[in-house]
């Protein structure tokens, strides 16, 4: 019960010693030059769209399906490609907050399902 406050924050708790990290000019740079054209090619299908499946309880509803989903790679690991749908479906949930895309919400809510369907049928 201790972590259920951070539900309800506005903002995501960072520890302290991550928010005091930072990095050099140039090695950000370096990194930001590898990934910029990986950005750009995927840039025009990600945009603001089903704003609603972003914002307020469906963000607490994202987390704790993020939580599952993680709690699930423990089986599914033991599967042979058993963590592709958990973690296309973490990484789609990621993009959809990050740019409030409801549609890559709904992909991520669907990849995760898929997910947890697959292994419980394989465990069961």
């Amino acid at each position: 019960h201790d972590a259920l406050p951070i539900f309800f924050m506005a903002r995501p708790w960072v520890p302290a010693f991550l928010r005091a990290r930072s990095m050099e000019g140039d090695k950000a740079r370096r990194a930001l030059r590898k990934i910029i054209p990986y950005v750009e090619k995927y840039e025009p299908f990600i945009r603001a769209r089903w704003e609603w499946m972003t914002r307020n309880g469906m963000q607490h509803v994202a987390m704790l399906f993020i939580i599952v989903i993680g709690l699930s790679t423990y089986a599914l690991g033991l599967i042979p490609g058993g963590l592709i749908l958990p973690g296309l479906a973490i990484a789609a949930l990621s993009v959809a907050q990050f740019h409030r895309d409801g549609v890559w919400m709904s992909v991520g809510l669907a990849l995760g399902l898929a997910g947890l369907g697959l292994g419980l049928y394989i465990v069961l």
